[in-house]
């Protein structure tokens, strides 16, 4: 996705290092394809109903999808729950982590470490569940090495 614009296009001077914030819904529908704006401070936060899970991880954040520390960390703080589409808002506070990379990235590591809320299995998660997801780096109150996640059900 972001390489097709950035790289192709030479957009944010041809780096996907300098997207600062990413936002994403999925639809179903016309228009197909997807709309892309550039910014000059963070998207709205997407539609989130009740909030299934919010907490911040110290870090460091996970390398790869069975990367148990922070499975288990999500595992601990969330409610069993019934869980159908929802809306995930993940905030580094990394001012400099590649958001670019999201499809293999430590953004992915941690959408993959959400697998005991979404369902799944560890490298297997339900990450089909998410419908809204948003991204931002360089959170101040979220520890360098650190992520705030905050899931909710999908209201959009």
């Amino acid at each position: 996705m972001c390489s097709s614009f950035v790289n192709g296009l030479n957009w944010l001077g041809g780096r996907r290092s300098n997207i600062e914030w990413i936002s994403a819904v999925k639809r179903y529908g016309e228009p197909t394809g997807m709309t892309i704006a550039i910014l000059d401070g963070p998207p709205a936060p997407p539609s989130v109903g009740a909030t299934i899970f919010h907490g911040v991880y110290a870090g460091p954040l996970p390398r790869h999808a069975k990367d148990s520390p922070f499975a288990d960390w999500v595992h601990s703080g969330w409610r069993p729950q019934s869980v159908g589409h929802v809306a995930v808002v993940l905030r580094v506070g990394a001012p400099r982590i590649n958001l670019g990379e999201i499809a293999t990235g430590p953004i992915k590591a941690v959408i993959d470490g959400l697998w005991p809320l979404l369902g799944g299995s560890a490298g297997r998660g339900e990450d089909w569940r998410i419908w809204a997801l948003r991204l931002e780096r360089g959170a101040p109150e979220v520890p360098a090495d650190g992520i705030a996640v905050t899931v909710g059900q999908y209201a959009g």
